[in-house]
């Protein structure tokens, strides 16, 4: 699944494509990201335990949307 992040050909560090941001957090499977040239965009692997694993961005995913959300429980996780 395809989580919104991506790395471009210019830089060497993976950013948010909702905001540009520069990603600040990783949880990347053993021996990710991959080294390859076109393993560009980001993804939560089953395979790898539902860690993180770079993929070719041509690849066709799944993917997840970020929405905020205005909560007052302060016990709510997710």
């Amino acid at each position: 699944m395809w989580i919104g992040a991506f790395k471009t050909e210019k830089e060497s560090y993976f950013e948010w494509t909702i905001n540009g941001l520069r990603v600040d957090f990783s949880d990347w499977a053993p021996g990710e990201p991959a080294v390859q040239f076109a393993d560009n965009c980001v993804s939560i692997d089953q395979s790898k335990g539902f860690k993180w694993a770079s993929f070719s961005c041509s690849s066709r995913f799944n993917w997840i949307c970020e929405q905020r959300l205005e909560i007052s429980d302060p016990n709510l996780i997710g």
